[in-house]
Parts: C-alpha cells; sequence; structure tokens
C-alpha cells in the first residue's frame, strides 16, 4: 500500500496570487483550519497470483515463463470500513491498483475484496494479505501485503516449472521392450545440450524424465489427462508396430483407460468398449515388422484425445470404433454418456454424409477447453470415400482421383455445451505445404491426401510420405486464439524398416517414413474463430507463410506430430515435434518444441529420442513416436490459516476496532484427533498452518481440526486463561454473517465429538468432497472470535444516520448468547437533555412507558429472544437545543431472570465485565456560512465592499455526496447547520440558483483565490469536503463570494509607464480564462 500527506495548493491559485501582486491587490491569504485531520490515500494492487503464493511475478526467466504474468486485475471491487462504520467503495483500475482517502481518525479499517466467481485467493505473501484485512494504522498502508491481494482462476493454477505427461511409442521388436517407457513427465524447465554422439538421454537431456508407466504395463497408449491430484490418465491407441496388449490389458482392447497413481502402479480404470477386439488381429510377435491387419484401423479403432473436466471427476475422449463423444467417472470407471458424433448432430449434409451412412466421412479425434470449461471437438472430413482403393500412383505421372478428392478435406471445431454441437470453425485443408524430403517425388510432397486403407504408391523408395489429417488437438491462448494440432495419418501407419499392405495386394517395404502433421492458429470471430490468413488473422499457408513457422527443420516443411499444450499464464505452447532441435546432426529424433503464441516463432526443443545415435533400430523415427501431452501442474501449495480476535460488541463480525489476540498457541489436529502442529498467534492474531510447519504439508482431502490449545484456555470454566487483559473470554457466535471471511468459525469441540471443551473450527484441506468447485481450495480462512462471557448483551451501533439537520438516529442491539431463549426481560434507554423521541422502530405491540428521561420496554415470553439471535431496533431523536456539542444516552436490560452469567469470575487478571448496560455519546458539531456579492470584486470581504445575497439555497452534502439537507442564506447572507455528528461534509450551492429569478442569476464566477477550492463540474458550486470532529476546531465558516456579471469592457484603466502593461494584459486574460467556473473556497473560522 502507500500513503500520501494532503495535498499543495493548485497552480492555478499560485498563478492568481503571482498576478495579483504584480498589480498591487493581492488577497490575504486563505486561513488554514486549526486541528483539521491528516488525509491519507491508502490502497494497494490486486493481480493474478498464478502460483498461489502471495509473491507477485513479474519479469521472470528465459524458460518461457513471460514477463507480466502475473497482472494486474481490474473491476475488483473493494470496501473500506473505517472505526465507525461508515463505508467507501472502490474499484481496481487497469493495472490492478486501487487507493482510497481516509483520514487517520478514522482508523483502524476493514478492507475487504469481493473475489469474482470462479476465482479463489491464495495464500497470503510479501504481496499479498488475506481477503479480509485490518489496517490498524496510517503506517500500515505503506506495507506492500496490506492492501494488496493475490487471486486465482479456479482450475489454472499451476507450478512455475510444471512436469508435462508424454506418452511414447516403442516398436514391438525392440530388445528390451516391455520395460521401455510409455508415459514420461518431463520437466518444463528441461535443457537439451544438443550433443549429436550420445548413446542415451540422459547424455543430451537434463533433468532426465521420470519414467510413470512401461510400454509392458499399459502397452500403446495416446490420450493423457491429468487431475489435481498428480493421478494420469491414459487412453489406449491403435498404432502398427506398437502392441496394444499389457500386463493389464492381456487381451489387446485399444479402448482400455488406465489410471496411473503418483506413487503406485498403474491400473485399469475402465474399457469404454468391452468388447472392441484388438486391432492387430493377434498379438504381435515374431512379425512384428509386418502388422498388416492394422494398416486401415488407425484413426479408426481404440481411443482419440483425452481430457478432465475442472472438478476432476469426469473424462471426456472419442471412440474411434463407434465414433462417440464418451463421457467416464474418474471415481468408479463406469462410461456415461455415449453421443454419437454423426451428421446429425453436428448438423451436416456434406462431407459424403447420407441416410445409410449418417457418419459419412466424418472423423473427430481431438478434444479441448474453452476459457469457460466448455468442450472443444475437433474434427476432419476424411474424403475417404472418394479415394479409389484399388489404384496405386506411379511417381512421374499425375496423382489423379486414386488419392481422392482433396476438396473434401476440411477440418471442423465444435463446441459442446448444453447437449448440442455448435459449429465454431471450419476451413479447407491447403494442398501445397512444401515438402517432407527433398527429392521433388509425389511420394514426398507435404500435401494432405485422403484417407487410405492401405500403402498408395506403386513403387517403393527409401523415404515416404502420404499425409493425412487429423484435428487431434485443441488449445486455448492467453489471447484467446485457438491453436490446432494436426496428426498425419501415415505417422502411425508405418514406422522405419517395415512393411505395408499395398492396394494391389502386394507387400511394400517401407525404409524410412517421413510424417507431416501441423500446427495452425485460428482467431477469435464473432462466437468462434476465423483460420489464419482470414478476416484479418494474421499468418496463412505454406512454408514460410503460416503463423506458426518454427514447425520445420532442414527439408522437412511439417514436422509437428499432433499433440499441443498451452500451460496457465504463459505465452507460449509445447507440441510434440520431429526433429525438435536447432542443430546439427540431431535428425531422425522426436521430442518437445516450445513456440511462441505472440510472434509464432520457435522458441528451444528437447529430445526424446534420438533414433540416429540412441537404439536407431527401435524408434520411429521420423514417423510419430510420441502422442499427447498433459501438464503435471503438481499439488497447490495448501494453507489453513485464519485469526483470533476479541469479539467486542458479541456480535460474531469482526469490525474494524476488533483487537487482534496475540501469543495465542493454536493446534492442528488430525480427525483421530491427534496433534499434527501448533502455531502462535502474531502480533497481528494470524496463525498458519502449511508445508513449513506440518510435517509433509497437508493432504488435500484430509480433514482437520484448529483448537485454541488448553494451555490457553480453561475448559472447566469455558473461558480464555492466562492471557492477560483477554483472559476470561469465550467462544463468540459463529457464523453470524453473510460472508464467512468476516465471521468467527469457532465452536465447541464437543460439537465434534471430542469432548475437550477447547474451541474448535473444523476444516478440510484443500479438495472438500462436500462441495463442488472446481479445483482445491489452496487457501483457507477460519477466524477465532472470542467474546466477554454473558448470555444477554446490550450494544449500540456505531455511526448515527443522519436524516435531517437536528435528526438522528442510532440502532440498539440486543443479542441472546445463552444457550437457552430469553424469556421476559425489561430495557431502558434514557432520554438526553434537550431531545425528544420520535420513534423506535420496528418495535411494536411492546409496553413502553416514558417519563421525562427515559423510555422503558417490557418484553413478554412471547417475544423472548432465541439462542443466537439479535433484536434489533433504531432511536430516532430530535436535538432540541442547537448548542449542544453531544448527547449520550444510556440503554441497559433492567431486569432479566435468565441474566446469570452477567460478569465474569474474578480470577487472576480477570476484568470484571457487565454486559447489561451500553452507552452511546454522539459528538455534536456545527457549521456556518455566508454568501457574498464582491462588489469591488477585491476579494476583500470587508463589510464596505461586500454585500449578502438572501434566499440562496444551500445543500450540505455528506462524505459520500449524499444531500443530508437544505437551507437558504438570512438577511445577512449567513447559513447555519448545526447538531451534526463527527464526520466530512461538503456544502453545495445548486445550478437551479443561477437561472433568471433567482438570487443568483446575475452572477457567473468567484472572486480570488476561493476559486481553487470549488468545483463546478457539474454547473453547481460546491465547496472542498472538510471534516467536523473532536481536534477538527471550532465550527467551520465557509465564504462563498461571487461577482456580478460584467458590462461592456472600457479603455478607462491606465496605467503609467508601459513595462507594466503587459504584466496587466497577462494577468487579465489568465483570471478571464476562468471567470465561468463558479467556485466556492473554504477561508478558515468566521
Amino acid at each position: 500500500m502507500f500513503s500520501t500527506p494532503p495535498r499543495s495548493l493548485p497552480t492555478t491559485t499560485l498563478l492568481v496570487f503571482a498576478c495579483a501582486i504584480a498589480i498591487g491587490v493581492a488577497p490575504s491569504p486563505s486561513p488554514v483550519e486549526a486541528g483539521t485531520a491528516a488525509e491519507f490515500s491508502c490502497g494497494g494492487i490486486v493481480f493474478d497470483d498464478r502460483d498461489a503464493d502471495g509473491t507477485r511475478a513479474e519479469a521472470l526467466d528465459l524458460d518461457r515463463v513471460p514477463d507480466d504474468r502475473e497482472a494486474g486485475l481490474a473491476g475488483i471491487e473493494v470496501t473500506v470500513v473505517d472505526s465507525i462504520g461508515r463505508v467507501q467503495i472502490a474499484a481496481t483500475g487497469s493495472e490492478g491498483d486501487w487507493d482510497v482517502d481516509v483520514t487517520d481518525s478514522e482508523f483502524p479499517i476493514r478492507v475487504e475484496f469481493a473475489v469474482p466467481d470462479g476465482w479463489a485467493a491464495g495464500r497470503a505473501g510479501p504481496d499479498a494479505g488475506r481477503v479480509v484485512q485490518i489496517v490498524p494504522s496510517p503506517a500500515a498502508c505503506r506495507e506492500a501485503a496490506i492492501g494488496g491481494l493475490g487471486i486465482h482462476e479456479r482450475g489454472t493454477y499451476c507450478a512455475e516449472q510444471p512436469e508435462i505427461a508424454v506418452t511414447c511409442f516403442v516398436t514391438a521388436d525392440h530388445d528390451d521392450h516391455d520395460g521401455e517407457p510409455a508415459v514420461v513427465a518431463v520437466s518444463n524447465a528441461a535443457t537439451d545440450n544438443e550433443a549429436d554422439d550420445a548413446t542415451t538421454i540422459g547424455d543430451w537431456l537434463d533433468p532426465v524424465p521420470r519414467k510413470l508407466a512401461t510400454v509392458g504395463q499399459v502397452g500403446s497408449v495416446y490420450g493423457l489427462a491429468t487431475g489435481d491430484d498428480g493421478v494420469v490418465y491414459a487412453a489406449g491407441f491403435t498404432k502398427r508396430h506398437a502392441r496394444s496388449v499389457s500386463d493389464l490389458n492381456p487381451d489387446g482392447n485399444p479402448t482400455v483407460i488406465y489410471r496411473l497413481p503418483p506413487d503406485d502402479d498403474p491400473e485399469v480404470l475402465t474399457f469404454v468398449d468391452p468388447a472392441a477386439p484388438n486391432p492387430h488381429g493377434r498379438p504381435i510377435g515374431l512379425d512384428d515388422d509386418r502388422d498388416l491387419a492394422s494398416m486401415d484401423a488407425v484413426f479408426t479403432s481404440g481411443l482419440g484425445d483425452l481430457e478432465i473436466s475442472a472438478d476432476g471427476r469426469t473424462l471426456y475422449t472419442v471412440d474411434l470404433g463407434r465414433r462417440e463423444l464418451v463421457t467416464i467417472s474418474t471415481d468408479t470407471g463406469r462410461v456415461g454418456r455415449r453421443i454419437p458424433l454423426d451428421g446429425d448432430a453436428l448438423d451436416r449434409t456434406d462431407c459424403n454424409v447420407s441416410v445409410a451412412n449418417p457418419f459419412g466421412d466424418l472423423r473427430a479425434f481431438g478434444l479441448g477447453w474453452r476459457d469457460d470449461d466448455t468442450l472443444l471437438v475437433g474434427v476432419v472430413c476424411s474424403g475417404a470415400s472418394s479415394a479409389a482403393v484399388n489404384r496405386t500412383v506411379r511417381e512421374g505421372g499425375a496423382p489423379g482421383p486414386g488419392l481422392g478428392d482433396p476438396r473434401q478435406l476440411i477440418g471442423y471445431v465444435y463446441e459442446f455445451a448444453d447437449d448440442r454441437f455448435a459449429e465454431r470453425l471450419w476451413w479447407y485443408l491447403p494442398e501445397d505445404r512444401g515438402e517432407t524430403f527433398d527429392n521433388e517425388l509425389i511420394s514426398n510432397k507435404a500435401v494432405w491426401h485422403a484417407w487410405t486403407p492401405t500403402y498408395p504408391y506403386d513403387d517403393e523408395h527409401d523415404a515416404v510420405s502420404f499425409p493425412q489429417p487429423a484435428v487431434s488437438d485443441l488449445a486455448i491462448d492467453e489471447r484467446g486464439n485457438l491453436v490446432i494440432a494436426l496428426a498425419d495419418r501415415w505417422g502411425h501407419q508405418t514406422a522405419p524398416d517395415t512393411v505395408a499392405p499395398g492396394r494391389d495386394g502386394r507387400v511394400r517395404r517401407v525404409t524410412e517414413s517421413v510424417a507431416a502433421g501441423d500446427l495452425v492458429r485460428a482467431c477469435p470471430f464473432g462466437e468462434g474463430w476465423t483460420i489464419e490468413g482470414q478476416n484479418g488473422c494474421a499468418g496463412g499457408f505454406g512454408n514460410g507463410w503460416e503463423f506458426f513457422d518454427g514447425d520445420s527443420y532442414g527439408w522437412h516443411a511439417e514436422t509437428a506430430m499432433g499433440a499441443v499444450l498451452r500451460l496457465p499464464g504463459r505465452d507460449d505452447v509445447v507440441v510434440t515435434q520431429m526433429d525438435p532441435v536447432r542443430a546439427d546432426d540431431t535428425w531422425r529424433s522426436g521430442g518437445l518444441a516450445w513456440h511462441d503464441t505472440r510472434t509464432g516463432g520457435y522458441l528451444k526443443g528437447a529430445r526424446l529420442y534420438d533414433g540416429r545415435s540412441a537404439q536407431p533400430d527401435h524408434t520411429f523415427e521420423k514417423a510419430s513416436g510420441l502422442g499427447d501431452l498433459a501438464a503435471l501442474c503438481g499439488g497447490p501449495p495448501l494453507q489453513i490459516a485464519g485469526a483470533v480476535w476479541h469479539d467486542r460488541d458479541a456480535d460474531g463480525l469482526r469490525d474494524p476496532d476488533d483487537q487482534a489476540i496475540p501469543a495465542v498457541t493454536i493446534e492442528l489436529r488430525d480427525e483421530a484427533g491427534d496433534l499434527v502442529a501448533t502455531d502462535v498467534t502474531t502480533v497481528d492474531g494470524l496463525y498458519e498452518f502449511d508445508e513449513d510447519n506440518v510435517p509433509d504439508g497437508l493432504t488435500s482431502g484430509a480433514t482437520y481440526d484448529v483448537v485454541v490449545a488448553d494451555e490457553n484456555y480453561d475448559p472447566t470454566r469455558g473461558v480464555l486463561a492466562g492471557r492477560g487483559e483477554f483472559t476470561g473470554l469465550v467462544p463468540t457466535t459463529p457464523d453470524a454473517g453473510i460472508r464467512d471471511d468476516l465471521d468467527s468459525d469457532v465452536r465447541s469441540d464437543e460439537a465434534f465429538g471430542q469432548g475437550d471443551g477447547l474451541p474448535t473450527i473444523r476444516v478440510v484441506a484443500g479438495d472438500d468432497p462436500a462441495t463442488e468447485t472446481t479445483e482445491p481450495a489452496i487457501a483457507t480462512f477460519h477466524d477465532i472470535g472470542l467474546r466477554d462471557r454473558y448470555d444477554l448483551a446490550v450494544g449500540t451501533a456505531p455511526g448515527p444516520r443522519i436524516f435531517e439537520d437536528g435528526i438522528v438516529s442510532f440502532r440498539i442491539d440486543v443479542t441472546n448468547h445463552g444457550s437457552l431463549p430469553s424469556g421476559a426481560f425489561r430495557l431502558r434507554a434514557s432520554l438526553p437533555v434537550e431531545t425528544s423521541l420520535i420513534d423506535t422502530a420496528p418495535l411494536t405491540n411492546i409496553d413502553a412507558r416514558f417519563d421525562a428521561e427515559s423510555v422503558t420496554w417490557a418484553f413478554p415470553t412471547s417475544r423472548s429472544i432465541p439462542p443466537g439471535a439479535v433484536l434489533s431496533f433504531e432511536m430516532t431523536m430530535r436535538i432540541n437545543d442547537p448548542t449542544l456539542s453531544h448527547v449520550t444516552s444510556v440503554v441497559e436490560i433492567v431486569e432479566d431472570g435468565r441474566d446469570d452469567l452477567d460478569v465474569v469470575a474474578v480470577v487472576a487478571a480477570a476484568s470484571d465485565v457487565e454486559n447489561d448496560r451500553a452507552e452511546l455519546t454522539i459528538g455534536l458539531f456545527g457549521f456556518s456560512g455566508r454568501i457574498r456579492a464582491d462588489v469591488r470584486s477585491d476579494s476583500s470581504g470587508s463589510a464596505t465592499s461586500e454585500q449578502p445575497i438572501v434566499g440562496v439555497v444551500v445543500h450540505m452534502l455528506g462524505a459520500r455526496g449524499a444531500r443530508l439537507g437544505s437551507t437558504t442564506t438570512d438577511d445577512s447572507g449567513r447559513f447555519r447547520f448545526e447538531s451534526l455528528p463527527a464526520g466530512r461534509y461538503a456544502v453545495e450551492v445548486p445550478a437551479s440558483e443561477f437561472v433568471v429569478g433567482r438570487p443568483l442569476h446575475r452572477f457567473d464566477h468567484v472572486d480570488g483565490a476561493e476559486r481553487a477550492d470549488l468545483d463546478d463540474a457539474d454547473s453547481a458550486v460546491r465547496s472542498a469536503p472538510f471534516v467536523l470532529g473532536p481536534g477538527a476546531g471550532e465550527p467551520t465558516a465557509i465564504e462563498i463570494g461571487f461577482a456580478e456579471q460584467p458590462t461592456k469592457p472600457t479603455m478607462s484603466l491606465i496605467v503609467p509607464g508601459m513595462v507594466l502593461l503587459p504584466v496587466v494584459a497577462g494577468c487579465v486574460g489568465l483570471l478571464l480564462l476562468a471567470r465561468r467556473r463558479r467556485v466556492a473556497g473554504v477561508l478558515g473560522p468566521a
């Protein structure tokens, strides 16, 4: 936060004084009010604390954590309540900053932040406090954490450098096939040293990826999803030359979904289609390089992409064989909904859709999420129906219809919401995307082709490509652009040094297979997106023109493999890519590449396999050797925190002046009652439990008890013990407020079956199974409010309300803090001298007896106050003597048969506390002023040169500009307001006083320096705010002077000497420049 001293005089005022001095008519300086309270500007910054650590990260490192990652957030409402209940409301600006003006007499203040839906506060830290903060003094405004708040969008937490889960494919003829990794975790900060003579991954990559599952455990998997609990889910996949069979899936069912716990062995979650056959026709064995049966099963059997809902309870995948969108429970593995992805559901009649074939050539695969947690589905029109199955293509000849109709190749992105699909993007897939290999053969063009069931060429080649598109993955960048990954089906149909079934029935040798996926951007457009190169979206098609031009290497125009991931808060995307490192002799490799979403440029790469130097006979080399990506953001740093405070008015809510209680030992116990950790409250009454004092940190979903330790509490008497002035306090009313972060949460532990009689709060750390939040609560705050010990208590609310001049109202609260109904009782309120009672709303049908000094109400048993309830009413009185400096009213219970716990037992260092009686003193103040005509326009204010203006309406304004009262000037031009509580006020002469027929219609500007303190923006004349209250001096006099509209100017002014003439002319011009402003100024005591 920050604070500033009172403001200095405006420049305009100084110039007016300077000109006046130059021509010898300077007015007397305006006197300064004695005893005016100093004003401070207190505020802070609300920022997007993505890693929830309470520290604002700005300029970060080159490992692709971009600058200003934790930006300020605009539009966050901030409420400031001062010590007597007055409220100011502010909102954060474009940089997340906010501030309010507070005088030193208004401290302490309470600052409340309104956290938007879908967001949550993180931990307190150097730059962030809690959602509700108590600011004890102006000096505290200078502390960064005071007034600052870090919040994060639920579901977006991610560690600064998380791991990334990747699926890896290993050829079935590998010597140690079963022991090779099928899923690994790679650090986002991984560094590739570009070594070209390495034999193992540790020779080039640091740190070495963690193995999450082996091929023997899970077989061939592609789609990945991760939960907040660190569990990885992996979906079965059909890939030629890679086995579907595993130890957990001996039949090779390709629709299996595995669950990979962070600290245990993989297990089967479910089979999406239990009847799905092994696509390879048999377990791959001695003849692994053939695997002829699965050529057309690629992308048409098994499962596609995998996503998880924000709450972690539902998986979404595409059953490629049945062509359905499927939901699966992460808790039970039960398959839920199956939604056909046919022409009817997608509202398509093209793409060879017909009554006989409702799916046509529509093929879904990829999934993603919009920022509002709406599911996105990627679909392609494969054109498979247009390809002649029995035709081959000969090099040197035209491609011809045997390769299918490229005009049918269209990409689509659908949004799935409210049980329906809505198209949000479609685009023709380009034919010319450069080359996959620099030999100018048809077989090495990066042209998208219709899907083929067999090897399409007549001849065999050393390197061969036949790109076939699938919209395989979707991500949204920081600016709302859609990043689309397209996988090449050919990369999963073929592998190096294998064979493939030809269209003519012959088997063709594949020496080297080269895949050519793609990475494409689409910009926001209407309710969806428009593809790059159209409608102003930067980019285009063709090597060198597309937005992401870093997915090429050497003569390989397109090297993307088909997966894309954006980590929360970063301006880059991670993709699977062939030859990801830009170095010599690192080819035939596969790994991860990072691309800038702002420029499309390549950032860095990291190899996960190197087919040239490391086990070259057992990787997929330039074919697609990697699958999906998913972020392992790690469990958030959980915290349980709160404050201990003295609830002085026993309303269960923390008021700004409710005092913090330091040095109280707080225990954290597990559900069995065993001690886990302890903390001692700070000078601000704060306690915290997190990884700093809880061994191994808090467990998400675990139940804990926050307990006031028995060394600080006497359970036999139910009071706080040994705490000096706080000795004898008991827990206040729990959960008394609408906002949980404003009230007390503590109860006796007997409510939770512990039986120790100690003040206790039962909490759940992180993910509460009883709630449906989108992410575990990283930090939860639980306050312990302690009150004085009594049952019925009388309190008076601070901050009397002003209805009009001389009429005030204050609220009386009677709270039952006992365990039984109050029964009948009597309440008496004294009537101050020179006041008269107007109303006691809403008390009706209550026996009331009046005398000259008081009123007494008799509350019968039928109006008994239930336990924990509050009876509230207002006393409104008229102050008959305007000269009174204050009035005092005493409200007390005078008869109560059950009020037997009003006085705390006398113990060491304890105070006797009586709560049957409450006293409210209202200080009364007033101010006066004068409206005058400045006849000579000399601002002297003398009786001979000034004349009063009679009958001018003057409004009195409150601290927030509300009109509190009105009066008119008397025969001497004076006005007065009296019997006012302490506070901030201003006066205003409304615009209506300047129209014809009103006293000021002949006046249009204010004289002298008074203009600097006035505001005429709304055509009214308004004084600067001023403060009435103790120490603010005697009643303030407000002088507002006006000059009549001048007649035509003459040349009657003769100034001897030509040197003075330019000075006079300049000053007159400056004064005339401001003549239209009607302004009033505070000149000091009359």
